[in-house]
């Protein structure tokens, strides 16, 4: 059977972020910050300074334990919230009150963590060994020249966009459809087919904002630990918005399904006012499955 999905344009996306995020400001902001924050300040505590990182020598390898660990848990926290908020939308979705399922979120987490930590860290690793291979081959041919680094940037970008935008999903399938691990992987590539430009366009303008938020608050509060924790709060705030919009995308590009895990068994279509769409409206962009 052949089934059409309909794809808008990236800022109807951002407007429903910006939006929904606004209409529940204060109780969303406040119930991620609570959540967030005390692990996030214990992440800072661990995490070694920027001048032990790089004093050089030995004691510098010494310090990548806490380096990955301070990693991990802000890695892990993050994706507790991300679940938090899903499942939130979820519940509206079903038509039950809004509600901060946190048992729910619990017993989900470990398999959806498993899943994220794996594209997280391997998106890593194949952007330093891209890089890696990158700067030995401009190496070659151009030797100490100053392009150098750019260039091999530039590789190693180009070599990780393409399974970091075809996996993007990968944790949402797991969370929603209660996939095995690499289910959830290829579900997420055939998820995302179709939609990789506007995938792509959202990630990229969230890391602007986010990298001017770093700017703005790093510049006004400094770097000492009070600087951090608003750093990371104002980081952890601007992800709202991008969870929303990211969670309207995947409903858009997901083939209709009944195997999605939902809190409420009513089954109910999701309400204009939570998917954003206007009567009457045309479609910006249409996307046909293959059979």
């Amino acid at each position: 059977m052949t089934g059409e999905r309909y794809l808008r344009a990236l800022s109807k996306y951002l407007e429903f972020g910006v939006r929904l995020h606004w209409e529940y400001f204060f109780g969303l902001t406040a119930g991620v910050l609570l959540a967030y924050l005390p692990f996030s300040l214990l992440a800072i505590y661990i995490h070694p300074s920027v001048e032990d990182i790089f004093k050089g020598g030995g004691p510098t390898i010494s310090l990548i334990p806490r380096i990955l660990f301070s990693q991990l848990i802000i890695r892990v926290i993050q994706t507790f919230i991300l679940v938090l908020i899903i499942l939130r939308l979820e519940s509206r979705r079903a038509g039950d009150e809004d509600v901060w399922d946190v048992a729910e979120a619990y017993s989900r987490l470990g398999r959806v963590v498993a899943v994220d930590l794996a594209y997280f860290v391997g998106i890593q690793l194949l952007g330093i060994l891209a890089l890696w291979l990158g700067l030995m081959i401009v190496g070659l041919f151009l030797g100490d020249s100053p392009m150098g680094l750019p260039i091999a940037i530039s590789v190693a970008a180009f070599v990780v966009i393409g399974p970091a935008v075809r996996y993007y999903f990968a944790s949402l399938v797991s969370l929603l459809h209660g996939t095995p691990f690499s289910e959830s992987f290829r579900m997420a590539g055939d998820i995302s087919s179709g939609g990789e430009r506007l995938i792509a366009a959202l990630v990229m303008t969230y890391m602007m904002v986010w990298f001017i938020v770093w700017q703005l608050f790093h510049g006004l509060f400094g770097g000492e630990i009070i600087g951090q924790i608003i750093v990371q709060a104002g980081m952890m705030t601007t992800s709202i918005p991008y969870f929303f919009s990211g969670y309207l995308l995947y409903l858009d590009l997901v083939p209709e399904t009944d195997d999605r895990v939902v809190l409420s068994g009513k089954g109910n279509e999701i309400k204009d006012h939570l998917e954003g769409k206007q009567e009457g409206a045309a479609p910006e962009e249409k996307r046909s499955e293959p059979e």
